[in-house]
């Protein structure tokens, strides 16, 4: 009687094509799964500083109406961190004495940057600013600059921001 040999292993050439099948396989999907992370991360960071510009907008014209004039909190073309005790409004000479931190607009926590867990910052370029020109015949002439202000991702590689006029 002729006996049958157990297989107990592999053949070195069922390993070989294996692991070529396998590198292959990670080649193409490594490079996709960190494009699409990146590009996920983008578009959070996007997202979030979109949010952050249009509640302080909201803010502004809800004080301003409020209040009067409100001024940005803050050094002209100066990076400053977003944080939860960092002042960003105030009233202008109105007497009414308000002041805002970014505590106030968002009580459940500041979102922060994907890329690395960060504050977003964000510079003031133009506080606002209304100017009353009277020429010679008494016209009288009314200048409104907005306010500026630029959020950005000091974490994002492609350096995304966005710039909100109030």
């Amino acid at each position: 009687m002729k006996r049958i040999k157990q297989q107990l292993g592999f053949t070195l050439t069922e390993l070989v094509v294996t692991t070529a099948i396998m590198g292959t396989l990670a080649a193409v999907a490594i490079p996709s799964y960190i494009e699409t992370q990146a590009k996920a991360k983008s578009e959070k960071t996007m997202s979030n500083i979109s949010e952050i510009g249009s509640k302080l907008g909201q803010l502004y014209q809800e004080l301003s109406g409020e209040f009067g004039e409100m001024n940005l909190v803050g050094t002209l073309n100066t990076s400053i961190s977003i944080d939860s005790t960092t002042a960003i409004l105030q009233d202008a000479p109105s007497g009414a004495n308000v002041s805002k931190i970014w505590g106030d607009i968002y009580a459940d926590g500041i979102p922060t940057s994907p890329f690395g867990d960060l504050a977003y910052t964000y510079k003031i370029s133009s506080v606002g600013d209304v100017v009353y020109t009277v020429d010679e015949s008494g016209n009288v002439s009314v200048t409104v600059t907005k306010a500026q202000i630029t959020f950005y991702d000091q974490e994002d590689p492609d350096g995304l921001w966005m710039k909100f006029a109030y």
